[in-house]
């Protein structure tokens, strides 16, 4: 259902912060596209944000308090583990001795996560991060040629990617960006969009568990589905309802399952 609310200011500044979603974003740019004096006014209002970033640059060039300087909290991190490993090697003694089968078995136990939780974590957290951009959404694009995409990415991960053709199920590719994972590890992670504005997101990594039928996760709003293929785990995300992205995930896993593995070299 089309948003009956007029374009506002509050419309071209959430806009340049990303914070729209997805329908009203393309509103907002169809708008600026057909009215020249908004976006005028828009840019205004991007080069008085640039220079408020500018007049702040001294603060981001302070030196980091030591509490946030990522050796200190990696440390913190270690901490913690340390102090869980603790209490599951408790826990295991309480079940030796028959006193906490019972528990543990109603999900008392709460043990470290396991890579689909790390997957989908990290394919929901880019998913948010990308795709409320406008202006710089991927850091490659499609228009360059998917073949150039397709060469850049799997250059970057060693391994074949080749962004799926998701044209059938309605979704044009819009291009590409390379992220770190969490386990040290590069990830590609390609979009896609639609007529209605609506932006998908297919992000994949090398090196994981392989063999698995697709799975489904859901996170505020966010639906996932997900799966490894031979070297090749991937997970497709978007704002839209299960059944259809059940179809385009399904796509996305059939062309990963025939493409080839050796990454083509410049």
């Amino acid at each position: 259902m089309s948003d009956p609310r007029p374009i506002g200011e509050d419309d071209l500044q959430a806009a340049l912060d990303g914070r729209l979603p997805p329908e009203r974003r393309a509103l907002v740019e169809r708008y600026l596209a057909a009215h020249s004096e908004a976006a005028r006014r828009q840019d205004a209002m991007a080069e008085n944000d640039l220079a408020l970033r500018e007049a702040l640059q001294s603060k981001f060039e302070e030196p980091i308090p030591a509490r946030l300087r990522v050796d200190r909290l990696q440390a913190e991190i270690r901490r913690g583990r340390m102090q869980m490993l603790g209490r599951v090697a408790a826990v295991l003694a309480l079940v030796a001795l028959g006193g906490g089968a019972g528990w543990l078995a109603h999900g008392g136990f709460a043990g470290t996560p396991d890579p689909d939780r790390r997957l989908t974590a990290d394919a929901v957290a880019a998913y948010r991060t990308f795709t409320v951009e406008i202006r710089h959404p991927v850091e490659v694009r499609a228009e360059a040629g998917d073949a150039q995409l397709s060469t850049w990415l799997s250059n970057r991960l060693d391994r074949s990617i080749v962004p799926p053709d998701l044209g059938p199920q309605g979704f044009r590719l819009m291009g590409g960006r390379v992220l770190p994972d969490g386990a040290g590890r590069t990830a590609a992670l390609m979009m896609y969009d639609d007529d209605r504005g609506i932006r998908l997101t297919v992000y994949a990594r090398v090196g994981m568990v392989a063999g698995t039928d697709l799975r489904f996760s859901e996170s505020d709003g966010i639906s996932t589905f997900y799966r490894s293929e031979r070297d090749l785990t991937f997970a497709v995300s978007a704002q839209m309802d299960r059944a259809g992205l059940l179809a385009v995930a399904q796509a996305a896993a059939l062309q990963f399952e025939t493409a080839p593995r050796d990454a083509p070299r410049l």
